[in-house]
């Protein structure tokens, strides 16, 4: 439970949530009849400029917003997210921050065991309540003050 909170806590933190708009948004050529607008191209079929820099600009924050996720977990052990529910990450043989190249892999673990949930369903069965991930890693999650 705890991982999921702190997946929620993190992903509002990087603007996860930023990008979502109402369906329903009338369009300006259309009167405000909730027409639900279904594309981002124009009448030609071209995508208008504004949007690809919008799109841009989106992919951009949201890897600056991983990346500072990332910083944060491999210096300190902790995300915003890991924070608010008082829990840590360290490498399990040394009790300090696992550094930035193997955070980067144990997201690169997380994102792969996501595909068949074997890194989910993991902890259920692990006597250290370890993911997929924490252990190709070496990792541990742990109550923090």
């Amino acid at each position: 439970m705890a991982a999921f909170v702190c997946g929620e806590v993190d992903c509002l933190t990087s603007g996860g949530q930023s990008i979502r708009r109402c369906p329903w948004t009338p369009r300006p050529d259309r009167p405000a009849t909730n027409q639900c607008i279904t594309d981002a191209y124009d009448s030609a079929g071209v995508m208008p400029f504004g949007a690809i820099i919008m799109f841009t600009l989106a992919g951009l924050i949201g890897f600056a917003a991983g990346i500072f996720l990332l910083v944060k977990e491999s210096s300190t052990g902790q995300t915003p997210g890991k924070k608010a529910m008082k829990i840590r990450l360290i490498k399990e043989t040394t009790g300090q921050p696992v550094g930035f190249g193997m955070a980067f892999v144990r997201k690169i673990c997380h994102i792969l065991g996501g595909f068949c949930c074997i890194g989910y369903l993991w902890p259920l069965r692990d006597e250290k309540s370890q993911t997929f991930a924490d252990k190709i890693a070496g990792t541990v999650v742990v109550k923090s003050q």
